[in-house]
């Protein structure tokens, strides 16, 4: 009993969409590729891990003032530098601020009978701007917005830099490839992807290859049925 032949057909590798392979359309720059947010560096798990060590195991040290004599002695700004948040939850945001930002910055509330501070605000890192002339400006609420720029001067601020990279910026590339990476496994695991590739048979004649919309059609139609199965 003769049998039809299945259908002839040729497809371009550049015809097929990569959203096919669970893939995204998009290309890696080869120069800078500019700072991700927090919020999707905090994602990656190395990143969470690293963030942990660094700033909650040096954040939870207990901090000792020597005196101009090299004694211990008491101070209450490093026993609680906020008035309402605990020492460790102040300084692991500061570390956090270091690791991320690269800078870090405590608004000084309150002093003693000598001047010296004895209470500070941490400023959000990302609300300050340090302009060229090295004056600083922050919003009033410590936010990222819903205010105007204030003017704090440097005695009433006290900064914190990192002579490391910040992380959002120098490790950008690394945290954004890990994010494609975790999207594309999640994509798979939740629709599996066929392996493989469509050929023309052996001896097809032109006229019965599949062209431009034809390709498409088949691709759709093809696609819809594998998710119906």
């Amino acid at each position: 009993v003769a049998t039809r032949p299945g259908p002839r057909f040729a497809i371009d590798a550049s015809a097929v969409p990569p959203e096919i392979f669970g893939l995204t359309r998009y290309e890696d720059p080869i120069g800078p590729v500019g700072r991700v947010s927090r919020s999707e560096a905090i994602q990656c798990a190395a990143v969470k891990r690293a963030r942990d060590i660094v700033a909650g195991s040096i954040g939870s040290l207990p901090l000792n003032y020597l005196s101009p004599t090299f004694e211990l002695a008491s101070n209450d700004l490093l026993t609680q530098p906020e008035e309402a948040v605990p020492r460790s939850v102040t300084m692991t945001q500061t570390l956090d601020d270091l690791l991320f930002e690269g800078r870090a910055f405590w608004r000084i509330v309150a002093r003693d009978a000598d001047r010296w501070p004895v209470k500070v605000a941490r400023l959000d890192a990302r609300s300050v701007d340090v302009r060229d002339e090295q004056k600083v400006f922050v919003r009033r609420d410590g936010s990222n917005q819903g205010s105007a720029w204030e003017y704090v001067p440097d005695e009433d601020l006290i900064r914190f830099w990192s002579p490391c990279d910040p992380l959002l910026e120098a490790g950008a590339r690394a945290i954004r490839t890990q994010l494609r990476l975790a999207a594309a496994a999640a994509r798979y695991a939740e629709a599996p992807m066929p392996s493989g590739m469509f050929s023309p048979l052996e001896g097809a004649d032109a006229d019965d290859i599949l062209q431009g919309a034809e390709i498409d059609d088949f691709l759709s139609d093809w696609e819809a049925k594998r998710r119906a199965l």
